[in-house]
């Protein structure tokens, strides 16, 4: 491990010893193949843990004492249908998961955790909002939709790439992009 890393895990000692107290109970909710029961938190408490240590070493954000509800919903369709997406754009806009401000809850469904580092990848986006929102930048007089994804974009590339993970970017998008070069 590196020094950072372990300095990061000092700084966040508390939610640390909390998610380690919880982490059984957690890993009791997996399903045998490996997915959380629908509506369930899931075993994710650990990872959001690690990946809130590793945002408080990329940036200078605040980092809450608690991490986010994790809300699984059994299909995509489901998950566009909460975000607001009819089911026309829900297969264009390839919605993998969602942070609703008002309830601290991230939102993805049931296959997203399939692929559990590609999954993993879609969380932690969701958890640099929940850490931008703690850090009051979803107040009105500061909000900026497309900085605040562009922040999250960014350190989600960073992680998928020190991982060995391909560039992901959403259907919609790369559609977009593709018809404008």
């Amino acid at each position: 491990m590196n020094k950072s890393f372990l300095m990061g895990v000092m700084r966040n000692a508390h939610i640390v010893l909390w998610v380690l107290s919880s982490f059984l109970i957690s890993t009791l909710a997996l399903a045998q193949d490996n997915t959380p029961p629908i509506g369930d938190t899931g075993p994710d408490e650990i990872v959001f843990v690690h990946q809130m240590v590793l945002i408080g070493e990329w940036t200078s954000y605040e980092i809450p004492k608690t991490v986010p509800q994790l809300r699984i919903v059994e299909t995509q369709l489901l998950l566009c249908e909460e975000y607001g997406l009819g089911p026309t754009i829900c297969e264009l806009a390839d919605l993998q998961a969602f942070f609703d401000p008002e309830v601290d809850e991230i939102v993805t469904y049931r296959d997203c955790f399939r692929e559990k580092t590609e999954c993993e990848s879609h969380l932690l986006h969701e958890l640099i909002h929940y850490v931008q929102d703690y850090n009051g930048l979803y107040e009105d007089d500061k909000f900026d939709r497309e900085s605040l994804e562009e922040e999250a974009e960014e350190l989600e590339m960073e992680w998928r790439y020190s991982h060995g993970l391909r560039k992901w970017e959403a259907k919609w998008r790369k559609e977009v992009r593709e018809n404008t070069e």
